[in-house]
Formats: structure tokens, sequence, C-alpha cells
């Protein structure tokens, strides 16, 4: 009997270490709270007011426009680049496609620097070191996850 109780009270462990696991899992890939951790970071790490939390909405909404917008060209552009695979002159295809992809993603990146120096004019001249420190750590606060990379 003993055995039974010793059994069951270890099951139960792993049914929970398991529980705990898959929470973990999926609690730190959801996409919507990735997007809230650098507006938080960023509210917190400049010391935005109420006013200007207010502003960077606005300018979060621009710049999440102007990205998914870019985002779903390139996506619209790399499809029509795999089916050119298809064609007789598909290097001709396939190098203008290749250009008007590498133009959206120069179009990208000079919208995220819009979006930062729009910050950094939010911020008052009490705050200017703080986004001055920030200004070194976009970077990696925007690079590609892991989890993003692992699942290619």
């Amino acid at each position: 009997m003993n055995k039974v109780k010793l059994y069951g009270a270890f099951s139960i462990v792993l049914l929970c270490v398991n529980i705990v696991l898959l929470w973990l899992m999926f609690s730190h890939n959801n996409p919507q709270r990735r997007r809230e951790e650098p507006k938080k970071f960023i509210i917190e790490k400049l010391h935005f007011d109420a006013t200007q939390v207010s502003e960077y909405e606005k300018l979060i909404k621009w710049h999440r426009e102007n990205i998914d917008a870019s985002d779903e060209k390139i996506k619209v552009l790399k499809e029509e680049l795999y089916a050119s695979l298809q064609s007789e002159n598909q290097s001709t295809v396939a190098d203008s496609l290749i250009q008007e992809i590498g133009k959206e993603k120069l179009h990208i990146e000079q919208v995220h620097y819009q979006h930062f120096s729009d910050i950094k004019k939010l911020c008052k001249p009490e705050q200017l070191s703080d986004f001055n420190s920030l200004s070194t750590e976009l970077a990696k606060l925007f690079a590609p996850h892991p989890a993003r990379n692992e699942k290619r």
C-alpha cells in the first residue's frame, strides 16, 4: 500500500511539473506580449508622463501600420519570387523582385529610425540622457528572438 501512495504522489508531482512547463512554454511565446515588453520598457526607461505615453502610443500605431504594410509587401514579393522559379526567364524576374524586397527592407529600417527619432522628440531635456542610454540598447531590444530563429 505504501508503494501505491508513493507512486500516486510521484505521478501528481510529475503532472504538476508538466503543467508548469507547458504554461511557461506557451505564455512566453505570445506575440502580443512581445509587443508590450518593449513599449513598457521604453516608457519606464524614459520616465514618460501620461501625456508622453499618449503621444508614444500614437507613434507606435503609425510605426506598426507602416511595418505591417511593408511586411505584407515583402510576403507578396517573396511569393512572386519563388513562384518565378517555374518560369523560363526566372533570372530577370528574380533580380527585379529581389531588388523590390531590398527596397522594402530599406524602407523598414527608415521607418524604425524615424520612429525612434520621433520618440526622442517626445523627451523632455532631462530625459535625453536616458534616451541616449536607451539608444545603445535598441538593436538588442528589437533583435529577432532566438525562439523565432529556432522555428526555421
